[in-house]
């Protein structure tokens, strides 16, 4: 619990309790208390004490009113004194019940803190509940917050388009090179994906600018073998794929590229 003065003060546990005006009789609940054994004084939440009894606070130059909301009715009567506003008639009537002092040590409690420190990494958490010698056993557990908070960019809506042949569309991309190359020494391969069998093809290639002459084999290849001709391809907007316009221009095959910065 941070005070004023930006001190932290260690919270004990958390609970609830009922008090009484000695004057009018009113009962009042409070949830969600926090035991703080070193602060000097007991201080009340507006907020926290609105919500937990349906009312609200009149604050005046001298007197603070607490009223019953939609009767208006005066519940309490508080006074100003050395810059606080007072309740010296409500006492507690009902013990304190630390009803989640058990949870301190629970994965329910883990993941409250986790939250409260700002998704703290599982090592930082476990430092601070030692400082403040509050028991806490449970590890981490899955955090979606966390996880939506570290993506870069939003998920990738499900493509509505149909394929219903063999070549309508193939994706093409070069990956390289590698660190170690392959048998035949070729640090490269091309890839060729078709959109409606999700069939892939790979070739072994040395250098990128041997792409549009794979590509020129890889076509005559599977239309023979499949019957149905290359109609489109995608690729990235890569200068390696540049060679490949005039050969897509006098064989009637469009070419799409993908939006910048989107491998998927």
């Amino acid at each position: 619990m941070a005070v004023g003065n930006g001190f932290q003060l260690p919270i004990t546990s958390i609970g609830s309790a009922t008090f009484t005006d000695l004057n009018t009789h009113n009962t009042f609940s409070l949830h969600h208390l926090l035991h703080v054994p070193t602060i000097s004084k007991n201080l009340l939440s507006v907020s926290r004490f609105a919500r937990d009894n349906h009312v609200f606070f009149e604050f005046h130059a001298y007197v603070c009113l607490v009223k019953r909301q939609g009767t208006n009715k005066i519940l309490l009567h508080g006074k100003l004194k050395d810059g606080l506003y007072m309740f010296p008639n409500l006492v507690q009537t009902a013990p304190y019940s630390a009803y989640n002092t058990a949870l301190t040590t629970g994965s329910s409690a883990y993941h409250l803190w986790h939250s409260r420190f700002g998704h703290a990494q599982p090592r930082v958490i476990h430092q601070i509940m030692k400082m403040c010698n509050i028991p806490l056993t449970a590890k981490h557990e899955f955090c979606e917050s966390c996880v939506v908070g570290m993506s870069h960019q939003l998920p990738f809506k499900a493509s509505q388009t149909i394929y219903s042949k063999p070549l309508q569309l193939v994706f093409i991309d070069i990956w390289g090179p590698s660190a170690t190359p392959s048998t035949n020494g070729a640090p490269y391969y091309i890839s060729f994906m078709d959109a409606y069998t999700r069939y892939v093809w790979f070739y072994l290639i040395h250098a990128k600018s041997q792409a549009l002459a794979v590509f020129k084999s890889f076509k005559i290849y599977v239309e023979k073998q499949t019957g149905f001709p290359l109609l489109s391809i995608q690729t990235d907007n890569a200068k390696k794929f540049i060679c490949f316009k005039s050969f897509l221009l006098s064989n009637g095959i469009s070419h799409r590229l993908n939006c910048p910065h989107t491998h998927e």
